[in-house]
């Protein structure tokens, strides 16, 4: 049941937070501590293409570069076995306390704040800020000065 659920939820908790709220306490906590400790950083890469080729599987973003099956499949495994091995090895005892204290939704609430950082180490690379701001350029700024504004008043 554990590794359905895992398999399932894990990347729309992980990275984006999606669904509801899970219950964040010292356990998970730990274990989330953990887990960051553990993974090396090439292991961290490997979650960020895990997340990337998932998320452009969808036929929004597919054309944009998508990740064939073939080009996915070695992700998935070593994501897997990052997964695993994390789990079972190197936080066992803080995994098994999450589940006996918190319960399964204790390793999601890991996994995103695992996914968190993972996040914020992609989206701090320089090239990567600088694509986010690009937009800016089209913004209105009167606009959105007069909205400033408004909204002080």
């Amino acid at each position: 049941m554990l590794t359905a659920r895992l398999s399932i939820c894990v990347l729309w908790i992980a990275l984006l937070g999606f669904g509801r709220p899970a219950f964040a306490g010292p356990s998970a906590d730990a274990l989330a501590s953990c887990m960051l400790e553990h993974m090396t950083p090439e292991e961290g890469s490997v979650y960020i293409r895990w997340i990337f080729g998932a998320l452009g599987a969808h036929p929004d973003v597919a054309s944009m570069g998508p990740v064939t099956d073939s080009q996915y499949e070695p992700i998935a495994r070593a994501f897997a076995q990052t997964t695993q091995r994390l789990l079972t090895t190197q936080c066992r005892v803080e995994a098994i306390e999450a589940l006996r204290k918190e319960g399964q939704s204790s390793i999601l609430v890991a996994f995103q704040k695992v996914g968190q950082i993972s996040a914020r180490r992609l989206m701090s690379h320089p090239k990567v800020e600088q694509r986010i701001g690009s937009y800016g350029k089209y913004l209105d700024k009167d606009k959105l000065d007069a909205l400033g504004a408004e909204a002080s008043r």
